[in-house]
């Protein structure tokens, strides 16, 4: 019973860390170019070409980010279950 419950615990945090790394993976490269587009609009009077263009290539590379965690994380959920298979 508390082998269950503790594997179950791991899980939910295993769950959560790679609900937070998603979050994290997606906004910072849009809030980043967003900033650094703002500043370049500044710097440059090109109002709003420049932070577009940021926030248009930080959300394609944040969707990018979290498909290399998704891709990633299914490849240890499989390893893993090869693992528990030739323990059995």
């Amino acid at each position: 019973m508390e082998a269950k419950e503790q594997s179950e615990q791991k899980n939910q945090k295993t769950f959560i860390i790679v609900a937070m790394s998603t979050a994290i993976l997606l906004v910072s490269p849009v809030i980043t170019l967003l900033v650094l587009g703002y500043f370049l609009d500044k710097f440059f009077h090109t109002a709003p070409l420049f932070l577009l263009l940021g926030v248009s290539i930080g959300f394609i590379s944040g969707v990018m980010n979290v498909f290399k965690l998704l891709r990633v994380t299914q490849k240890v959920k499989k390893q893993k279950a090869k693992t528990q298979l030739r323990i059995k």
